[in-house]
């Protein structure tokens, strides 16, 4: 397809389950880019993101109830597609609920350029499903369909995003992805964009923790840092921990339990948590208030290329990092160099420690910066978006 260098080109985004950052960023840098775009959401979506974009410049927005599937919408979809002429359309999360659904995806796949976002090896490219079970003899039958609804949809897909702070080419999921498409179809979009140069506070009064994400098992290992913080010697300092996130199932609860003791130990409310969801309004004003993010993360679950939202949020919020080591898939990527990276739980704790005493020297991260704020930048996306869509769509 030839698009006259005078077209705008009209690029959809459609999003109903729960990648609202995507969304967010996406469509912030099309818009910077001078793109035509146009947003098909959820009611769950639109009312989370809706004060971060600016509706004045929105094409179109449609918002759809929340209980719609792909097979009710892809006909109204269509119709606006064929009446906006619109050329790409971005999936941040490919999501199907059965068969029937599947093939309606491959279908409107087959007959429209899309971009659909890849953020986990699972589900994509292992040869066996993932095995969980719910209680002792339930297994969780969802994760085996979702694995075979990928599995059969992804030769259809036009043009695959990967959401990373590096633009790395080592990244293990470019690799899988180069079976199905050219190099120029893989794009590097993050979660999210700082919008100025990184540069996080060295001269707080006292250390603010926070733990960003829902507490899951298969996500962090609240339970270390737990431990750490149950040590009474910690009594005689000033500090204070934020888990900014719900507790899932019987592990978040454990959390939230051994919280409440700590609270009750230390005589102050030393550690903030919630039982229920946290508003985005919420969550940005409880980790601007933090000085570090902690992302004890399970790399299990973050393995071949799937980013954790923390990440993120250490660059967009300007706070200190500290990761564990094995969660990075190699050494060279450019953000280790301005994060605090521990090996194992006597390093970390030792970290803690000597953070909590004002025993920490961050004169690493001070050498660094200049280096990260030259890699991750806006910048750095627009030119990347806008070289990929220049492939993509042919423009001279």
């Amino acid at each position: 397809m030839k698009i006259n260098r005078n077209m705008k080109i009209h690029i959809a985004i459609f999003e109903l389950f729960t990648e609202e950052e995507s969304v967010i960023t996406i469509y912030n840098l099309l818009k910077v880019s001078d793109y035509k775009v146009s947003l098909f959401l959820s009611r769950k979506i639109w009312e989370i993101i809706r004060d971060n974009i600016a509706k004045n410049d929105l094409e179109i927005l449609e918002v759809y109830d929340n209980n719609l599937t792909f097979i009710h919408l892809k006909q109204e979809i269509e119709r606006h597609i064929n009446n906006n002429k619109i050329d790409l359309f971005i999936l941040t999360r490919f999501q199907s609920t059965s068969i029937k659904e599947t093939k309606c995806y491959i279908d409107f796949f087959k007959n429209n350029k899309t971009l659909v976002g890849i953020f986990n090896y699972g589900r994509w490219f292992s040869y066996l499903p993932s095995i969980e079970f719910n209680g002792l003899k339930i297994i969780k039958r969802h994760l085996i369909r979702d694995w075979l609804y990928c599995h059969l949809v992804i030769k259809y897909i036009y043009s695959f995003f990967i959401s990373e702070i590096h633009q790395h080419s080592s990244n293990p999921l470019k690799k899988y992805l180069k079976k199905y498409v050219e190099d120029d179809h893989i794009l590097d979009i993050p979660f999210k964009i700082t919008e100025k140069s990184y540069n996080p506070n060295f001269n707080y009064e006292y250390p603010i923790f926070v733990i960003p994400g829902r507490i899951e098992k298969k996500r962090r290992r609240y339970l270390s840092i737990m431990k750490f913080f149950q040590n009474k010697e910690l009594k005689k300092y000033k500090w204070k921990l934020i888990l900014l996130g719900r507790p899932i199932g019987k592990y978040g609860v454990k959390v939230i339990k051994i919280a409440k003791q700590i609270n009750s130990c230390h005589y102050k409310n030393r550690i903030i948590y919630f039982d229920k969801y946290i508003s985005k309004n919420k969550y940005d004003e409880l980790v601007n208030q933090s000085t570090h993010i902690l992302a004890p993360i399970n790399e299990n679950f973050y393995k071949k290329g799937k980013d954790s939202g923390a990440i993120y949020d250490v660059f967009k919020y300007n706070k200190i990092g500290i990761f564990n080591d094995s969660y990075f898939y190699s050494r060279n990527l450019v953000e280790k160099k301005v994060l605090i990276c521990y090996k194992n739980k006597i390093e970390f704790y030792n970290i803690l420690q000597n953070i909590i005493s004002n025993k920490i020297s961050y004169q690493n991260i001070v050498d660094n910066i200049g280096l990260i704020n030259k890699h991750f930048n806006r910048n750095n996306y627009l030119s990347c978006i806008k070289n990929s869509f220049i492939s993509n769509f042919n423009v001279e």
